[in-house]
C-alpha cells in the first residue's frame, strides 16, 4: 500500500450543505488511494458523521477522518489547531465552502511528486 503524503483539511462550523458539496467536489476527482481528508468540526450543531456517511459513498467515506472540537474555538483557532494536527508531509487547507476544480486534486498530487 502506497503511503499518502496529502492529507486534505477542511475546517467547518455549521455549513452542511457547503461541506457535502466541498466534499462531492472531491469525491467526483477520484484517486481516494493517493490522499487522505481530515474534517476539523467547530462544534457544529450537526451531527458532521452522521451527515457524511448518509451523502458520500463507503469508498469516499472511508478516507475521511473527522476530527470534532470539544467546544467551539473560533475559525482562526480552528485554521491554527489543524496545521498542528495534520501528519503527512503536504496538506491542502480548504473550507467548507470552498469548491474545488476538476482536475485540481490531480494537479496537486503532481506538484508533490
Amino acid at each position: 500500500m502506497m503511503e499518502k503524503k496529502l492529507t486534505v483539511a477542511i475546517t467547518t462550523y455549521n455549513r452542511q450543505e457547503a461541506l457535502i458539496t466541498q466534499l462531492k467536489s472531491l469525491e467526483r476527482q477520484g484517486n481516494f488511494d493517493k490522499y487522505h481528508i481530515t474534517v476539523f468540526n467547530n462544534k457544529s450543531d450537526y451531527d458532521v458523521e452522521k451527515a457524511l456517511r448518509t451523502a458520500l459513498t463507503p469508498a469516499f467515506f472511508k478516507i475521511i477522518t473527522i476530527y470534532n472540537r470539544k467546544f467551539n474555538v473560533g475559525g482562526d483557532c480552528n485554521i491554527a489547531l489543524s496545521l498542528l494536527q495534520v501528519e503527512t508531509p503536504w496538506m491542502w487547507l480548504l473550507s467548507d465552502d470552498d469548491v474545488t476544480m476538476p482536475g485540481s486534486l490531480e494537479a496537486v498530487l503532481n506538484d508533490i511528486e
